[in-house]
């Protein structure tokens, strides 16, 4: 910048005499007459700067007498402040009082430095320095006001960082507030807690999430708009943004309290009950490399506030199909206390004819499985063998590896031994292991999906079994051989076969939208895909067992 230089080869010996806190020294320096340059930048800082940053109100208080600029512009790759701008950041009141006086009000006066003065606002705001903020609100600029610009800024600021305090101060004092800015502060609740990218001390308590200070904060945008709690944002309603993730559990109390409509549809017309029914993300503010878990406080929050259990999406899926898929049977059961009459609600099925077990069993839900089992005494064979549109029966979503919920969710499928476990369930009421989907999957295909090593011979032992059931050997599944992408209407599907692939009437969907360019193949038999997953000890079953029938 003209009329400053740059010095990086020594130190300027005011900026040292600063950071060492030698105000002695610093005295000397300033009454020795010679020529100090004290907008010389070291490390981005000028001398003031560092006084500023270290609250050394002293040394501020020399430095302004000796001529440093308050108004001096600090680039250091995150933005543009100055020491203003740092004392309110920092909530250094009292040297942000001192700066204040030494503003010529010439300078406050210009229309184009306003801007730069309002930004100490929302920093206060930000970092929950409400003493900094009563000030700049009750004396700063009070004869030109400030702007709505700032004053939203803040309190959305306040909002993203869930500074309570700040936010309660600002709605106090600053009466008027556009919609638009109320709902973005809400949004910047229901949604993450923001993460500053300079933090100003090392303890900065940006990476805890208050439960109670995200309820508080929603109830308070509501009641100041007031605004609507079923609003949307991103065209999806608020309360599924607030579901997105457990550690927003105020946020969606907040927005139940306030009387949020516990079945708002999304896009897909699934309701937020429906989308917790199976495992979300622990933590909102970073979707990738975290761990998935059931939300357990949040079904019951939203099972108190009236969510239906039986409301179904587009494709007839209901928050029961959901919860027979990804909720232990302790909740499923919740699930059905809800209802007057259980019976019509277990033979519920969705728009392809997948049942309450099609889903049990796809997620590979062993207590969920068996209740249903005992629930159909009677009928149960006719229940295990029950094929959906394109013919997936149970036994089938059981052998396939299967996920459910968030598009990025690859670990949240049924293990290996789940999925042993549920097939041998429904072999032992019955099941068919005949059946072959319009794909050409069968039973033996799915198991075949699953990385063996020798010696383990609990998938050869299931592989012999359900050969011995009728399972047919030379069916031929209908695959992708390359050109796999992300569809829109459902989960990612992975090229990896040990990765999950769409199951039931997705699969079918899956092929329909298949993009063009997309290579099918038709003529995989169950041992091409055991050989392909690395399944050695069902590839050796079915291997030898095709040997056989070939030699009479």
């Amino acid at each position: 910048m003209e009329g400053h230089t740059y010095q990086k080869s020594r130190p300027d010996p005011v900026y040292t005499a600063v950071c060492d806190g030698n105000l002695a020294k610093l005295q000397t320096l300033l009454e020795a007459g010679r020529e100090l340059d004290l907008e010389t930048r070291i490390e981005f800082d000028t001398p003031l700067m560092a006084a500023v940053k270290r609250n050394n109100l002293e040394a501020v208080q020399m430095l302004l007498e000796a001529g440093a600029d308050p108004c001096y512009p600090h680039v250091d790759g995150v933005g543009e402040y100055t020491p203003l701008h740092t004392a309110a950041q920092w909530g250094h009141l009292e040297i942000i009082r001192l700066l204040w006086t030494t503003i010529p009000s010439e300078k406050l006066a210009l229309h184009e430095n306003k801007p730069r003065f309002e930004g100490c606002l929302v920093l206060a705001a930000r970092y929950g320095h409400t003493s900094v903020l009563k000030y700049l609100l009750d004396g700063w600029l009070d004869s030109l006001g400030w702007s709505a610009h700032a004053t939203e800024g803040a309190l959305c600021s306040a909002a993203a960082a869930y500074e309570v305090h700040s936010a309660m101060l600002l709605l106090d004092r600053v009466k008027t507030y556009s919609p638009g800015a109320l709902k973005f502060a809400l949004f910047s609740v229901v949604r993450h807690k923001v993460r500053d990218p300079v933090c100003p001390y090392p303890d900065a308590p940006f990476g805890a999430v208050d439960p109670i200070s995200q309820e508080l904060l929603v109830k308070a945008l509501i009641e100041a708009g007031p605004l609507d709690p079923d609003l949307s944002y991103w065209q999806l309603p608020m309360i599924h943004h607030a579901i997105h993730a457990i550690d927003l559990i105020g946020a969606l109390r907040g927005l139940l309290a306030k009387g949020a409509n516990p079945n708002a549809q999304n896009e897909r017309g699934m309701t937020p009950l429906q989308r917790l029914s199976v495992p979300t993300f622990t933590r909102a503010e970073n979707e990738f490399d975290q761990e998935f878990s059931l939300h357990e406080t949040g079904i019951h929050l939203l099972l108190e506030h009236g969510a239906s259990v039986t409301a179904a999406d587009h494709e007839g899926e209901t928050p029961l199909h959901a919860a027979a898929f990804g909720c232990p049977l302790h909740l499923f059961q919740r699930y059905l206390a809800t209802l007057d009459e259980t019976q019509d609600a277990l033979s519920a099925v969705n728009n392809h004819g997948e049942t309450l077990l099609h889903y049990a069993a796809a997620g590979g839900n062993i207590g969920v499985m068996r209740f249903l089992l005992e629930e159909f005494p009677q009928t149960s064979v006719d229940i295990v063998n029950r094929a959906n549109s394109n013919g997936w029966t149970p036994l089938i979503c059981a052998l396939a590896p299967t996920r459910m919920g968030e598009d990025n969710m690859q670990e949240s499928k049924k293990t290996p031994t789940e999925a042993l476990q549920a097939a041998q369930l429904l072999l032992s009421y019955g099941a068919d292991p005949a059946a072959i989907t319009a794909e050409g999957w069968t039973a033996l295909h799915w198991l075949a999906s699953y990385r063996t090593h020798p010696g383990d011979t609990r998938f050869s032992a299931l592989a012999v079994a359900l050969i011995h059931k009728g399972a047919p050997l030379q069916a031929k599944a209908r695959r992708m051989k390359r050109g796999w992408e992300r569809l829109s209407w459902y989960p990612a599907v992975d090229p990896n076969p040990s990765h999950c692939l769409p199951w039931g009437f997705r699969m079918q969907r899956m092929f329909k939208e298949a993009p063009k360019g997309v290579f099918v193949v038709d003529a995989t038999t169950a041992s091409d895909w055991a050989r392909r997953c690395k399944s050695k000890e069902v590839e050796r079953v079915l291997l030898a067992r095709e040997e056989e029938t070939r030699a009479g």
